[in-house]
C-alpha cells in the first residue's frame, strides 16, 4: 500500500496538435508570448522560474497556486513561506516536535505537516493554507519505537472547515498499517473513520475516491467481477452519507471530477495497446447517454477537470494545454529537458503530493534554457 502517491510522470515518448471535438470547431491555438499569466474561462495559467529544491527537497513544498513553504532542519522547527519562485522567506510559526516534521500526502486545500510528539496523545497534524494561516489537530496514532519511516496520506474534503480522513502506514510487503482516523476540522474532534467512509475497497467491491477542485469528495464503485457500469456518489457532510448521482460505464480511465460531478476521462483512440500517442479526452455527466470527446495526438501527461496537458506528436520541444470547453490551446515552445530531472523530457507534479498541495492546482515542470520553470494551472 503506497499512500504517498508521489509521482513524477515522465513524457515517455516524443509526441502535434490534431484536435477534433463533438462539433467541427477546432480549438484555437494560443501561443504564449513574453507574458507569464493567462486567463482562460475559469482557469488561470501562470509560468515562473522555480528552484529545483521545491520538487526534490523533502523540506520544501508548494500549496495552492503561488505559495512555497519550507521547514527548518533543526529545532525549534521554523516554517517559512514565500511566493512561488520568490527569494524572501518569512517565518510564520515554530513547531515543537520530537523529530523533523514531515510533509504528508493528504490531498486537499492545505499543506499538512506531521509533527510527532513523545506519545500518541501528542502527535499532531499542522495544516497550512495558501494564505499562510495555520491550524493544529491531534492525530492519535500509536507508533513503534524507534519510529520507522512513515507514509501519511488521506483526504481533506469539504474545505478548511470540513474533515480529514487520514492513514499512517509503512510501505512494505506486506504493508504495515499503524493507524487511521477522522478529524472534524470545525470542532477539532478526532475519532474513528465511519464505516461509510472506509478507506479501502473489498474483494467484492472496487472503489476509487476523488476530490473536485473545491474539495467535494466523490466515490466511484464497481462490483467484482466488473458489471456493465459503475456508480458514482458524492459525500454529503450535513447528512454524513453518500448521495448517488448517477452511473458511468467504468471508473477506469477517469482522471478528474468537476464540482458538479461530471467526469473527465482518458480513452485510447485506437485498439492498439502499444499506441500511446492517440487519445480521446471525454467529458461525461453521470447518467448521460452521450459523452463529449476531443481527440489528441501526443503523449498525454495529465487530464484535469476541464483541461488536458500533453506533448504534441510532432514537436519535441513543446507542451500543449487544451481547454476544450473554451476552444483554446496554450502552446509553450522552445522547451528542454529540466536539468534537475535528468532522464525525463517533461515532469508533471501531480497535486496533493508531498511537495504539492491543492486539488484545484496542477503543476507542470519544464526546462527553459538553463532554468527550471513551473507552469501552474489553477481552477480557482
Amino acid at each position: 500500500m503506497d499512500v504517498s502517491k508521489f509521482r513524477i510522470l515522465p513524457a515517455l515518448l516524443v509526441c502535434s496538435l490534431a484536435l477534433t471535438g463533438c462539433s467541427s470547431t477546432h480549438a484555437a491555438l494560443g501561443k504564449p508570448t513574453m507574458k507569464n499569466r493567462w486567463r482562460i474561462g475559469p482557469f488561470a495559467v501562470t509560468r515562473t522560474s522555480v528552484p529545483a529544491s521545491l520538487f526534490n527537497d523533502p523540506y520544501e513544498a508548494m500549496v495552492g497556486s503561488d505559495t512555497e513553504l519550507r521547514v527548518g532542519t533543526a529545532p525549534p522547527y521554523v516554517i517559512y513561506r514565500t511566493k512561488l519562485g520568490g527569494s524572501h522567506w518569512t517565518a510564520i510559526t515554530r513547531l515543537d516536535c520530537a523529530s523533523q516534521p514531515l510533509w504528508s500526502a493528504i490531498e486537499g486545500p492545505a499543506a499538512a505537516l506531521v509533527c510527532l510528539g513523545t506519545s500518541a496523545a501528542t502527535n499532531r497534524l499542522v495544516l497550512i493554507s495558501q494564505g499562510g494561516s495555520l491550524a493544529t489537530y491531534r492525530m492519535p496514532v500509536h507508533l513503534p519505537s524507534p519510529v520507522p519511516a512513515l507514509e501519511v496520506g488521506g483526504w481533506m474534503f469539504g474545505g478548511l472547515n470540513g474533515d480529514i480522513r487520514w492513514i499512517v502506514s509503512k510501505n512494505a510487503e506486506p504493508p504495515v498499517l499503524y493507524g487511521t482516523g477522522m478529524i472534524d476540522l470545525g470542532s477539532g474532534r478526532s475519532g474513528a473513520i465511519p464505516q461509510t467512509l472506509s478507506l479501502f475497497g473489498t474483494a467484492a467491491r472496487q472503489k476509487e475516491d476523488m476530490l473536485s477542485p473545491n474539495d467535494a469528495l466523490f466515490e466511484m464503485r464497481s462490483t467484482y467481477p466488473a458489471t456493465q457500469a459503475s456508480t458514482i456518489f458524492r459525500w454529503s457532510a450535513p447528512h454524513k452519507s453518500w448521495v448517488q448521482i448517477g452511473r458511468i460505464p467504468s471508473f477506469f480511465g477517469v482522471m478528474a471530477v468537476a464540482d458538479d460531478g461530471s467526469l473527465w476521462i482518458r480513452m485510447p483512440a485506437t485498439n492498439n495497446p502499444d499506441d500511446l500517442t492517440d487519445w480521446y479526452i471525454a467529458h461525461e455527466d453521470p447518467g448521460s447517454q452521450r459523452a463529449q470527446k476531443w481527440r489528441i495526438h501526443g503523449n498525454l501527461l495529465f487530464v484535469g477537470p476541464g483541461y488536458a496537458v500533453y506533448t504534441p506528436y510532432n514537436d519535441t520541444f513543446s507542451l500543449d494545454i487544451l481547454f476544450p470547453m473554451q476552444h483554446r490551446t496554450l502552446r509553450f515552445g522552445g522547451l528542454v529537458q529540466p536539468a534537475a530531472f535528468a532522464g525525463t523530457s517533461f515532469g508533471v507534479a501531480e497535486v496533493g503530493l508531498p511537495s504539492e498541495f491543492g486539488t484545484a492546482t496542477q503543476v507542470v515542470l519544464v526546462g527553459k534554457g538553463s532554468n527550471l520553470q513551473a507552469i501552474v494551472i489553477s481552477a480557482k
